[in-house]
C-alpha cells in the first residue's frame, strides 16, 4: 500500500473520528442537560429526587471531556506553546512539529496501557447510585488515548507527505 492511499484512508478515519466524537459529545451534553432539569424538577416539585443523577452526568461528563479533548486534537484547537519556531516551513519546525507528535503519541500510549488496566480492574466494581459498572467511566482513557493514536499518526504522515513534496521541489532539475 503506499503512502499516499494510506494517508487517503486515515484521513477519512479521522473524519469519521471527529465526526463520530462531536456527535457523542453533543449527544452527551444533551443528556446531562436533559437529568440535570429532570433531576431539579423531581426533587423542588414533586419532592421525589433521583438517587442515580449525579453519578450518571458525572460519568457523562467524564466520557464528555475525554471526547471533546479528541476533537479538539483533530481540529488542532487544543491548548499548545508556541515558541515562534513551529511557525513556518522550516526544517527546524517540521522536527519540532514531528517531535511534538511522537509525544503525544507516547502519552496516549499510556493512556491505552493504564486505561485498560483501570478499565479491566474495576469490571467487576458496581457504582453504588446507579449500578453502574465502574470500567465505563475508566474505558474513556483508553478509547480517548486510541483514537489520538489515529490521529497523530494521520498527522505525521502528512507531515512526511508534506517533506517529500517540498524536497521533490527543491530537487535540481535536468534541462
Amino acid at each position: 500500500m503506499s503512502l499516499q492511499r494510506l494517508q487517503a484512508g486515515l484521513a477519512r478515519l479521522v473524519h469519521w473520528i471527529d465526526t463520530g466524537t462531536l456527535t457523542i459529545a453533543a449527544l452527551l451534553l444533551l443528556g446531562i442537560v436533559i437529568i440535570d432539569g429532570l433531576s431539579v424538577l423531581f426533587r423542588y416539585v414533586f419532592s421525589a429526587p433521583f438517587s442515580w443523577s449525579e453519578e450518571v452526568m458525572r460519568y457523562c461528563n467524564i466520557w464528555l471531556s475525554f471526547l471533546g479533548a479528541v476533537s479538539a486534537f483533530v481540529r488542532r484547537e487544543h491548548m499548545t506553546v508556541e515558541l515562534g519556531l513551529t511557525s513556518g516551513n522550516g526544517i527546524i519546525a517540521r522536527v519540532l512539529g514531528v517531535l511534538g507528535l511522537l509525544i503525544i503519541m507516547v502519552v496516549a500510549g499510556y493512556m491505552v496501557i493504564y486505561g485498560v488496566r483501570g478499565a479491566t480492574a474495576n469490571l467487576g466494581q458496581m457504582s453504588p447510585s446507579a449500578g453502574i459498572s465502574m470500567a465505563v467511566p475508566y474505558a474513556a482513557v483508553p478509547v480517548a488515548g486510541l483514537l489520538i493514536i489515529v490521529v497523530s499518526l494521520f498527522f505525521l504522515l502528512s507531515n512526511l507527505r508534506r517533506a517529500e513534496r517540498q524536497i521533490a521541489d527543491s530537487a535540481p532539475r535536468e534541462i
